[in-house]
Formats: C-alpha cells, structure tokens, sequence
C-alpha cells in the first residue's frame, strides 16, 4: 500500500542535491574570490599555491564568481535571468579568449600574467591564459544558459558541466601525480591548481544544481542504487587525488622512487577501492534491512487499515476511490468481491452532503488541505450512518497526487448524546423545581446556575441572577458569606449546614432561618471552578424546635413543680413517721411504721429521680468527683438497696472487688447508679430469685455487673430499654413497675463519668444483665474522713425553736417531733406571725417555709435579718424547691441551711446540734449539714 512515500523520499533527495550545489558552487567562488583579492591587493600568494605554480588570471577570477552567481541562482530555482546572464558574460570571455589563442590575433585578453616566473618565450600569446580553462569557462557558461531550455537543450547542457568538471578534474590530477601534460598544452599557458579546483567544483555544481533532472536521476533514486551512488562518487573522485598527491610529495622528498611510487599507488588503490566495495556491500545490506522492515512495516500499516472498524477511503485528485478498507465496504454495504477503483466519493454519500463535499472539501483538499466535520455515509440498501470524518490532502512533485478520508461510525455516540441531552433536561427540570434551593457561582462569585427555590430568597427571578455577583444580590449579607466563599474558593473546603438567620428580602419584617452548604466544583483537571450551594428554609423547622424546647423548659418547671407539691404532703409523713418511732408501740404498729416508712422511702426516691432527670437533661449536674474504692461505693448501694431486695426475700450474691481497685467518681452519683440497677432487679425478679452483684478491673477500666434470673427484657424491648419512660415486665408486680425513669438516669449519669452501660437479656423469662464500663483512677484513694457518726456533737441543750409552714398538719407534726427531743417549740402559718414571733418569742432556730400565703419566706428571712441581726437565730429554709437557683436565692436572703422537703429527721437534729453549739460559743457548723450554697 504505496500512495508516495517514495516521490516524498525523492523529493527530499532532490532538494538536497540542490543543497550540494550551492555548497560546492560556494567553494569555486570562495577560490575565484581569493585569487581576485590577489590581483587587486597584490599579493601573489593569494594568486597562486606555490612560486612554481601558474597563477590564476585576474579576468578568470571574475568568470569563475560569475558562474558562482549563475550556478548558485539555477539551484535555488531563481528567475531565468539571474541564471543566464552571469554564465553568458563567462562564456563570452573564454570564448574570445579560445579565439585569440587558435587565430594568433592580439584580441587584448590575457594581457593578465605580467609577473609570470617562466620563460614565456615560447607561448603563442604570452601571459594568455589556458586554452582549457578558457573551453571550460564556455562550456559552464554555456551549460547553464542551457538549464533554462527544452530538455534536449538541458540534456546537452548537463554534458557540457561535465566535460568542463573531468578537465578540472584531469588538472587536479596532474598535479597530483607531476603530470604536466594534464594541466598544460604544450605551447600554451598551464591552467592553475586552484583554478582547476574551482571549475571542477562548478562543473559538478552546474550538475547538481538540476537537481534530480536528466540522467542525474540516479543520485536522487530512493533506492539502494541512488543511495550507494551518493556515497561512492564523491569518494572516486577524491581518493586518486589525495593519494597521488602523497605520493608526488614523499617522491620529492626524496623518500621513494619511481617504482615504489607505482607500487605505493596501487596498494592505496587497491585499499581504497577494496574497501569502497566493501562499504557498497554492507551499505547495500542495510538498504535491503530497511527494504524489509520497510515493507513490514507498510504491511502492518496495511493490516491494520484493514482491521479498523473505522472506514479508510484513498481517493486519486479526480475524487474516484483508489481503496476502500474492508470496514468501510461493511459500513457502506458494498461486497468483499466488487471492485470499487474509480467509483466516485460522491457514491458513498448521501445527495445533500455529496454536494457540500464536492463543493467546498474536495477543493480544499486538492490545494493540500485538510477538513474535519461530521456527515453521513449512504449505504447500498438507502440506510444512512452518522459519521465523523477526517480528510487530507497529499502532495506528490507540487501537486495533490491522493487523498484520505477516515469516517467513523457515531450512531452509539449520538444515541448517547441524545440521552445526555435527555438526562441534562431532567435534571433542568429538577434543579428548576426543586423545594430546594440550588446555585453554582464561578471564581468570580458569580452566579452561572440558579433555580427558582433559591432566587426567590432575594426577591428576584433566577433570570436576574445569572451574571450577576453575591454581593450584588445580597448585599446585607456579603460580610458573612464572603469569607465562607474564600474558604471554598481557595482552601477547597467543604462547608455544611451553614446557619444564616435574617430578614429574607420577598418577606420583609419576618425572620427567616436557613441551612446553607457550600462545597467546591472542580473541573476535569482538577482544579476549583466553582462553588456549588445547597439552600434550605428551615424557618418551620426551628420554630419547632423553638416549640420543644419551650415544651421542654415547661416540663422542666412542671416537673419541679411537681416535686414541690409531692415534697410538701411528704414532709409531714415523714415527720409523723418519726414521731410515731419514738411514741411506745406495738410489735404490730412497729411493723405497720415500717412498711409506711420503706413506702415512704420509697416516694421519695421517685421525686429525686424525677428531678435527677430533668437536671442531667438540662446539665445542671455537676459530679464532685475525687478518688474513691469501688469497693465503697458497691457497699453504699447495698445499703440503700438491701431493704428492698430482703423485703422480697430475695438471694443476693456479691462479689466485691479489693479496696485497691480505685475510681474517679461522684461516690453518691456512682452509688445512685448501682442501687438504681439492684432496685430495678429486685423489681423485675420473683421473690425467692437470685440478684447478683460484682466488679473486676478490666484493661484500664473497672466492671461493674448486676445480674438476675427473673422475668428478662423482650427482644422488642432490649434497645430502648434506656429511654426516659419506658417500662418493661409491669405484670409481675404492678406496684413495682415504677414511672420508668431508672434506668434512663443510670445511663445518663454513667455517660458524665466517662463510661457506658449495656443491657443484655436471652428474652422473656430468662433474666437480664446489665455492665457497667467506667475508667479507673491515675492515683490513689484519698484518705477517708471520719463518718458523721463520728464527728457527730453531743446533743445540744434545750432550745427555742419556731416552726413556720403554710402546711399546718407539716407543721404540727415537726413541732411534734422537736418537741420530743426536749426543746420549746412554737408554729406559724404566715410570715407576718412568723415576724411576731421572732420578737416575742426571740428563737434559737428558725425552719422557715418559703412559699407563705402572704408574703414569702425570702421577704421574712431578710427582715429578721435587718431587726435582730446577723447572730441572733440560725435560719432554716425548709421547703419543696430544690434547684441550684433556689439555693442561691435562699443564701441571699439570709439563710443559713437550706433543706428540701420531705426532711429526714437526721439533718432536723444536726441543724439543732449546730444551734446549740453556737449557742455556747463555737461557730463551727455541724459536718454534713447543707448550706444553702451546697447541693
């Protein structure tokens, strides 16, 4: 599959004949340039290689850069006239010097050689220059007037260059080897070295500068002979010189005789050329390589045309097919067995499209151009195929010799830019309708995309906005959104759920709230182009959760509420309880008391836990945590857990860890959790079961685990068996069953500690187990302080004591009961009878409700304060709030305890402890007695 590459190859052979030309017309001007030079400055140097030399005339000098001119001109193909004149002007010369040298006439040429060292007595014309190198000045001039004509005329010319290169040659010759006989007629004047240099280099110049014209044809040929020629040529013409100019120099010398000379030169001769063939050989070798893999690789190029799916058609300039591959004949439906050589292009293409390639690409391709487009290629059955094509235009000696096309068949690229298109107007659609708001700006902050849902916070349409800045749309709000667009823009950032709260612009005087994502669009290499944004209106949303957490705070106060309220019937239960302990009873009533008291207890700890739960849920708990045993803190649940697990004869295993094994813990938080988890096991398991309590350090962290064997939790059940108000196994024991908030305070409170809990159950009737994970302690236990048994007061002496509550049966019964500890007691139900008393009555200790009917327990505490003194009565609040707040506010009106209802007799006698104490001078308080700034 051959469509020029060898007329590429000879052209390029052509032009660099063409090159040597001018390189060697260059180097017989440089020589008629210097010996010029000679005449005009002179200096006989320059006009002759050695004294014994014939110089170079002056006049042959000038012919010899005239030829240079026309020589050099012919090879770079320049005007007629730029070649012909200088070479006519030449032989003009040498042809008046050949007639004055065969006539005998005195023409006046040649009067050039005045200083000539030889006897010139002999020549016809003395100081005349060579017949030889006047017949060649003729025969180059003449040679290269002959380039411009018919190819007779040039073939005669090409002879003329070569007769006038062999003359030169034959001097050159001469002098190599002392002959004078060719480079003189006898008679005559000798043609110098130099000059026969530079005509024998003209003579090939005027050769070469035809380039591969005429028989020269051969020096450009692509092939082994062309290639071998180039190379041997200039060696056969080089060789005889250089060697018998060495041999004439050592026979001068001295250095060798006659026959030795002969010999000299036929073994040079003889290497030479041994060697020329040799190199002919090899060079013929490696020719024939390159013929192979030449022809390989056009063989590959030729399969591989023909195993393309795509369809190659070479067509000649006329636009008729020259080759159709065999993909195109299965694209085109033309068979394997038809010929197609000089069907036209235009068959393969539909009407419309023939006619826009016959009219604008085929002319484009003769003038050596190419085209790229798309068109279609008509089958033989009608069908047509949607191609894309590429075609060019190949030039051969000036001209378009060929031309390729390759079409590829896109019907699978349509299909599937018709479905991009598709699925690009889906998503224009869903951008465009979507409750959410989408944008994308470019680098600039500028908005390229932008629907409707997201326009609309600005008060504008999304045809405003294309084109247009951020700033300029929402200029209230550049100042925070710029540096989130830099942060994107230039760190590449990913920034979500963005909040922005303001006055959106289409609903003025109304707040709106948003959640804006910005994140960074990058483009195929890479890089930012653009930040895409996510647009939410989340108004509805968060004045839901402003809803819950109203609803939240109002259960919060509910729940606090809720708790006063209980704690205020209690107080006088629990009084009353503790009167009753100490009145003489039966065996009967004692057992009676008791189980009122555990059911009491019992209360209680329900009103805690309810308020433990909103405080963890609004985290206004904080853990005093210090370094404590686990072992101390398991047996502080024991104690508060054990009456439960005995009241339902219960079988407690226990298995407590070394005091060694030390925790950072609130000791009473910690406990809480522990009893919490033993109650809701002696809850859930049927008297007569099992309860199992341990711990064990595991790794870095301690294991607390209680198990039982009683009524298990549900699969359902097991993963929110955490969660505030959920209950579980109510029919075993409905008075057990509790408001659900146990187990949900045990979580939260092992969650402040830096642990976790887990509960596992096999199901329904299978028991459960619940594991405790907390860290343990870096140091140490601290060192325990004594009880409060222990740094309990010896019973302080009889004291006046004023009981102030709202509630009379509360109290009544805690008058009741302070009475029998032996000390006199009054009541009050008001705060204007409490004011009264404390001047008549002037009491040791004040327990003073806060929420009085008519004025509150704050006001009478600071009154009291204000009239008698800061030293007077030691101040008790005794009421059902609780809070921190509460606390501080009792602390600012005076207070000097703050006790929450229902009070445990315990804390009534250390406040009366501490009375009397003070009373006989000491100031220091009694230990574990709470302030109203503890908790």
């Amino acid at each position: 599959m051959d469509w020029g590459d060898d007329a590429d190859r000879g052209e390029a052979v052509d032009g660099r004949l063409r090159s040597w030309a001018r390189g060697l017309a260059g180097l017989g001007g440089a020589l008629g340039v210097v010996g010029l030079a000679g005449w005009v400055f002179r200096i006989p140097i320059l006009t002759t290689v050695a004294p014994e030399f014939t110089p170079m005339a002056g006049y042959t000098a000038v012919c010899i850069v005239l030829l240079w001119i026309s020589v050099d001109a012919g090879a770079r193909r320049a005007v007629a006239a730029r070649v012909w004149l200088p070479a006519l002007a030449a032989a003009a010369v040498g042809a008046l010097t050949l007639a004055q040298e065969t006539t005998g006439l005195d023409l006046g040429i040649g009067r050039a050689l005045p200083d000539d060292p030889r006897d010139v007595s002999r020549f016809t014309l003395p100081g005349s220059v060579a017949p030889t190198t006047a017949a060649c000045l003729v025969l180059l001039g003449l040679s290269m007037v002959a380039s411009r004509g018919s190819k007779p005329l040039d073939r005669a010319g090409q002879a003329m260059a070569l007769v006038a290169a062999l003359t030169g040659h034959l001097a050159l010759l001469g002098y190599a080897y002392g002959f004078r006989e060719l480079y003189e007629i006898r008679g005559f004047t000798a043609m110098a070295v130099h000059t026969a240099a530079a005509l024998a280099a003209l003579g090939v110049a005027a050769l070469l500068a035809r380039g591969a014209a005429g028989w020269l044809w051969v020096l450009a040929a692509p092939g082994p002979g062309g290639h071998m020629a180039r190379r041997l040529l200039p060696a056969t013409v080089l060789v005889p010189l250089v060697a018998g100019a060495a041999v004439t120099a050592s026979e001068q010398q001295g250095l060798s005789s006659v026959a030795v000379r002969m010999a000299a030169l036929a073994t040079i001769h003889t290497l030479v050329f041994g060697a020329l063939v040799l190199f002919a050989t090899a060079t013929a070798e490696r020719l024939d390589v390159r013929r192979r893999r030449a022809e390989a690789d056009r063989q590959r190029l030729a399969d591989v045309v023909e195993t393309t799916t795509d369809l190659v058609a070479i067509a000649g300039p006329d636009a008729r097919l020259l080759y159709l591959n065999r993909a195109g004949r299965r694209m085109a439906g033309i068979p394997e067995d038809e010929d197609v050589a000089g069907l036209p292009l235009a068959a393969l293409l539909p009407p419309a499209a023939a006619e826009l390639v016959a009219r604008t690409v085929v002319p484009a391709l003769v003038e050596g151009g190419s085209w790229r487009g798309e068109s279609a290629l008509l089958r033989r059955d009608g069908g047509e195929v949607p191609v894309s094509v590429v075609a060019s235009g190949h030039r051969r000696g000036g001209s378009v010799a060929w031309m390729a096309a390759v079409m590829r068949d896109v019907s699978a690229e349509k299909r599937a830019q018709e479905d991009l298109a598709g699925e690009r107007t889906m998503l224009e659609g869903l951008l465009l309708s979507a409750p959410v708001g989408l944008g994308f700006v470019d680098r600039s902050i500028r908005f390229v995309r932008i629907n409707d849902a997201l326009a609309r916070y600005a008060g504008r349409s999304a045809a405003d906005h294309l084109g247009r800045s951020v700033s300029e749309m929402v200029p209230h709000l550049w100042p925070l959104l710029e540096p989130i667009f830099r942060r994107v823009l230039d760190g590449g950032e990913t920034l979500r759920d963005v909040p922005i709260s303001d006055e959106a612009v289409a609903r003025p005087g109304e707040a709106v709230h948003t959640s804006c994502s910005y994140y960074p669009v990058r483009d195929a290499g890479g890089g930012i182009s653009g930040v895409g944004i996510v647009f939410a209106d989340v108004t509805d949303r968060v004045r839901a959760e402003e809803a819950l957490r109203e609803a939240d705070r109002r259960k919060d106060e509910f729940l606090a509420t809720l708790a006063h309220e209980l704690r205020n019937p209690l107080a006088p239960l629990r009084t009353g309880l503790e009167v009753l302990k100490r009145l003489p009873t039966s065996p009967r009533e004692a057992r009676i008391v008791g189980v009122m008291e555990r059911q009491l207890a019992h209360m209680v700890r329900l009103v805690e836990d309810l308020l433990d739960v909103s405080r963890i849920s609004r985290g206004r708990v904080d853990l005093r945590k210090t370094n404590v045993p686990l072992r101390a803190v398991l047996e502080d649940a024991l104690e508060t857990s054990r009456p439960l697990v005995d009241a339902r004869r219960q079988e407690l295993v226990t298995g407590l860890p070394e005091p060694s094994l030390v925790v950072e813990a609130d000791r009473t938080r910690l406990a809480q959790v522990v009893s919490n988890l033993m109650n809701n096991a002696a809850k859930f398991t049927p008297e007569g079961g099992r309860i199992r309590l341990a711990a064990w350090r595991e790794g870095g962290g301690a294991v607390i685990q209680v198990a039982d064997d009683g009524v298990g939790i549900p699969p359902d059940l097991l993963p929110r068996v955490f969660d505030l108000f959920t209950q579980g196994g109510r029919s075993l024991d409905p008075a057990q069953g509790g408001l659900g908030i146990g187990l949900s305070l045990v979580q939260r409170l092992v969650e402040l500690h830096g642990g976790t809990v887990r509960a596992e159950s096999e199901g329904a009737g299978k028991g459960s187990t619940f594991t405790v994970r907390i860290p343990v302690a870096a140091s140490p236990a601290a060192e325990e302080r004594p009880g409060e048994e222990a740094l309990r007061l010896p019973t302080s002496p009889r004291l006046r004591v004023l009981v102030v509550d709202d509630n009379v049966d509360a109290g009544a019964t805690l008058a009741e009961l302070v009475s029998l500890s032996g000390h006199a007691v009054r009541t009050a139900h008001e705060g204007t009878g409490a004011l009264v008393s404390v001047r008549e009555f002037h009491p040791d200790v004040v327990f003073l409700d806060i929420g009085l009917p008519d004025i509150s327990g704050y006001e009478v505490a600071r009154r009291v304060r204000e009239e008698h003194g800061a030293d007077r009565a030691l101040l008790v609040a005794l009421t059902g709030w609780g809070g921190e707040e509460d606390r501080r506010r009792s602390r600012d009106a005076g207070f000097d305890v703050h006790l929450t209802k229902p009070v445990a007799w315990d804390d009534v006698e250390r406040v009366l402890d501490r009375a009397g104490h003070e009373r006989r001078g000491s100031v220091d308080p009694s230990p574990g007695l709470p302030s109203p700034g503890s908790a």
